[in-house]
């Protein structure tokens, strides 16, 4: 028997034991009345719903209905398969490879292999011994992350924003902050917005209503910011474990310091994680860096890109 014929006879033995018996007291009849209603009501309303996409990246979690999914951060200690885990790279079909060849053209970065990756993959801690063992204050001030996107793709924004929530100790997490300058392409709006909620309010999109540029757009973000420490990084890296305390616990040392983190490299053709070097050095030619021997972990490493933190004072400024 179906569940409608199912419903369908109970129905119409309660409608006869209710036309045999109603003559009996007003009681009886009443409760009758309500445990109709009651299966009525539980077999023909609508139900509690969610429809979640997870293979697809393009379409993540979009339809969700009564109800909102609440961001779970893995535990990383367990093993983990699936493409690019442990930070490898992503194995395309010929068809793939040739697509993704094809898409670096407009994104500069193999999306198609992008797409493959789970938001919240594993990848190897490429800290040294020294790092790793290093001990930080326990009271350090709060950050606001402030990432600015235009037009991005999604499965690498998403990883930015997932890593970041995932490798940050949430006590000092105080919010991160997508600025939006000025995107046109439609899945970076309200699915957008409806994606960043699964966070519980640490996720915030901001939106502005022209092109702004990297650096006003930045200072957008720092306005709406109400953290103690700013910290700027681009909408597609990962962070990797233990990358917020030594930004802030150098800002703490020192107030006025612009500091910036050692910046590892990931593969634009097969996403994999190659880690990164402490030290470099610029030179005409555009080589950035050159082998001259044994490099101490001591000496000041050179700024490579946006990734940087700076302590907000009053209303804000750098340094």
């Amino acid at each position: 028997l179906t569940v409608g014929s199912v419903v369908v006879v109970m129905m119409r033995s309660l409608i006869w034991r209710l036309a045999l018996y109603r003559r009996k007291s007003r009681f009886l009849d009443t409760f009758v009345a309500i445990v109709l209603l009651f299966i009525i009501y539980a077999f023909f309303s609508p139900k509690w719903e969610e429809t979640f996409e997870v293979d697809d990246l393009r379409h993540p979690a979009v339809k969700m209905k009564q109800r909102k999914m609440v961001h779970v951060i893995p535990n990383y200690l367990l093993p983990r398969e699936g493409p690019g885990e442990k930070g490898e790279a992503v194995d395309l079909s010929p068809r793939e490879a040739a697509l993704g060849r094809d898409q670096m053209k407009t994104w500069f970065m193999n999306v198609v292999a992008s797409d493959k990756i789970s938001p919240d993959r594993s990848i190897p801690d490429s800290r040294s011994e020294a790092c790793i063992a290093k001990q930080y204050d326990k009271e350090l001030p709060n950050a606001s992350v402030v990432i600015i996107f235009t037009d991005e793709a999604w499965s690498p924004l998403l990883r930015t924003v997932h890593s970041v929530i995932n490798r940050s100790p949430l006590h000092l997490l105080h919010e991160v902050i997508l600025v939006d300058d000025f995107s046109q392409r439609e899945e970076l709006k309200g699915k957008l917005d409806s994606y960043m909620e699964r966070f519980g309010g640490v996720v915030h999109v901001l939106r502005l209503k022209e092109r702004q540029g990297l650096i006003r757009a930045k200072l957008e973000g720092a306005k709406a910011a109400r953290g103690e420490v700013l910290v700027f990084l681009d909408s597609h890296c990962e962070a990797n474990q233990g990358w917020l305390e030594p930004l802030l616990q150098r800002i703490k040392d020192k107030r006025s310091a612009v500091v910036c983190p050692t910046i590892d490299a990931i593969s634009d053709s097969t996403m994999q994680y190659l880690g990164g070097r402490s030290a470099g050095h610029q030179r005409w030619p555009a080589a950035y860096w050159q082998q001259i021997g044994s490099i101490s972990l001591k000496s000041a490493d050179m700024i490579r890109a946006w990734i940087f933190g700076e302590v907000k004072i009053s209303k804000y400024r750098f340094g």
